[in-house]
């Protein structure tokens, strides 16, 4: 019996690819014949359990993604009879292929979502119109009642029994204010950091006939204010009319103040009106009665050489009024609450020591009882903006409207203002 071996392994050592090839050329015809067939089945044997292996593992496969699917559509399945939709697999294929834009007009709804969304379009579209109309009519109606009131001013109101605070009263506008209200028949309190001027003022409120009480307050400090809050009402009882006249201004370069007159200036112009009217306008809002003047000037509305800490306080001073007033009306519409905002170019009060003025008979100097007249009957038609003369408003604005070059422009050509004053 002839005993055949690999050609791979010959007593028991592993040959390599070429020593095998070499031993089988030595081998008889017969022998190496069947080693090839042996060889091919080994082969055929391998590559039958490879192919087993592959289809077993593409079955383990296909198993799996079945299993997979079977989750989804039962996790789809669950999800449908959670939200009541008949056909899940159509609602599936519908969001894979829709856009975005029409799955949120189709996915839930139809037909109905469309109606509804397009009446909401149509619904703000109108509204939008119809506000665009009322406020077209509006401010028509403004234009027409100004035109009116230029012609026909409204009547001068009664200020029988007012309370009426006013601040710097003891010389200059606050002083002439504080008898020309007396004389219509207020009750004046005269507020002044010197007390013997306050003094005398009320005296002669009181020597005419009138009704008046002194207090010394300094109004650039919150708890003097405070103070004088409280004696007014024990006193006196709730202010009805509030006017902020106390003020400082010197003149002189920038650079030349010192810290110290920085600071009065801003706390005395600036902070004093804001001690004040946090102190006595909640008794106003209460009441839903009351007026509150803010002395500004024109250096509030257009910046002035020498005057810089002067006309920063002023301008805060006409953006605490309009904000002051967008509020109260945003906060209770329909108040009756009255807020005027005088602003006087030159007043001889003896606080200016140089000016100069090119036309000054388009825009001269104010005496003080003029100023006073104006300001009294302006609270009295309840107007919101003052100036003094009255032509600066319409110049005013004028100006805002042109080129900041114009503007210097005619600065120059008028060559008017205040001068620099070191005593």
């Amino acid at each position: 019996m002839v005993k055949f071996s690999s050609p791979m392994i010959q007593d028991g050592v592993r040959r390599s690819d070429k020593s095998a090839e070499n031993w089988d050329r030595n081998q008889p015809p017969g022998i190496r014949d069947r080693n090839q067939q042996t060889d091919i089945r080994d082969r055929n044997q391998k590559t039958d359990i490879r192919d087993r292996n592959q289809q077993t593992d593409i079955r383990d496969r296909n198993q799996q993604t079945d299993i997979r699917d079977r989750n989804q559509q039962t996790d789809i399945r669950d999800r449908t009879q959670h939200y009541g939709d008949v056909d899940p697999m159509q609602r599936m294929n519908r969001a894979r292929i829709q856009k975005p834009q029409t799955r949120v007009l189709f996915q839930e709804g139809g037909l109905v979502n469309i109606v509804l969304s397009l009446s909401v379009v149509f619904y703000r579209h109108v509204i939008l119109a119809f506000d665009v109309i009322v406020f077209i009519m509006k401010t028509i109606g403004e234009y027409f009642r100004l035109i009116y009131r230029s012609v026909n001013p409204r009547p001068l109101r009664a200020v029988i029994g007012d309370i009426v605070l006013v601040t710097g009263a003891g010389h200059g506008i606050g002083r002439q204010v504080a008898i020309n209200l007396a004389a219509l028949g207020a009750i004046v309190v005269c507020v002044d950091i010197n007390d013997e001027t306050a003094r005398k003022t009320a005296a002669e409120i009181k020597d005419n006939g009138g009704i008046s009480w002194a207090f010394q307050c300094d109004v650039s400090k919150k708890e003097c204010v405070k103070k004088l809050g409280t004696l007014v009402r024990e006193e006196v009882g709730n202010v009805t009319v509030l006017i902020n006249n106390a003020g400082i201004m010197i003149t002189k370069q920038f650079m030349k103040f010192t810290d110290q007159e920085i600071e009065n200036t801003v706390n005395v112009n600036l902070m004093g009106q804001i001690w004040m009217v946090r102190e006595f306008l909640p008794a106003m809002v209460t009441a839903d009665r009351g007026s509150i003047v803010f002395m500004c000037g024109l250096p509030g509305h257009a910046g002035a050489p020498y005057m810089v800490p002067y006309s920063a306080s002023k301008f805060a001073i006409r953006g605490m009024m309009e904000s002051l007033y967008i509020e109260l009306r945003q906060n209770y519409p329909g108040n009756k609450l009255h807020l005027m905002l005088v602003s006087p170019f030159i007043v001889e009060t003896g606080m200016v020591k140089r000016h100069r003025i090119r036309f000054k008979t388009f825009m001269g100097t104010v005496d003080v009882h003029t100023a006073a007249e104006t300001i009294c009957n302006s609270l009295r038609r309840r107007a919101a903006i003052v100036f003094i003369p009255e032509i600066f408003y319409y110049f005013s604005n004028l100006v805002r409207m042109l080129p900041s070059k114009v503007q210097l422009l005619l600065t120059d050509f008028f060559d008017t203002g205040i001068d620099t004053f070191d005593e």
